[in-house]
């Protein structure tokens, strides 16, 4: 119960930092934006080329991965006592 809830709100928190770096991609100019869109290599290059305009949306990527880490790790463990 509790690794599903974790799951869920690890990929939430995921897909909010997520959204929030392509936000900052398009606010650059639109052609950052349709590659961050497209293209998983352009996220990691902006992220890297403006890391001071996207910690926050990083942060909040890496608190969602940890989260879906966990989750996984609990929700995997319960079935295992079974």
């Amino acid at each position: 119960m509790i690794g599903s809830i974790l799951l869920l709100l690890g990929a939430l928190f995921y897909l909010i930092g997520a959204i929030g770096v392509l936000v900052e991609e398009f606010k650059e100019s639109i052609i950052w934006g349709l590659f961050g869109l497209f293209t998983q290599v352009a996220n990691v290059l902006f992220a890297i080329l403006y890391f001071k305009r996207c910690k926050r949306w990083l942060g909040l990527m890496l608190i969602g991965l940890l989260l879906i880490i966990l989750g996984t790790i609990l929700f995997t463990s319960m079935f295992e006592t079974l």
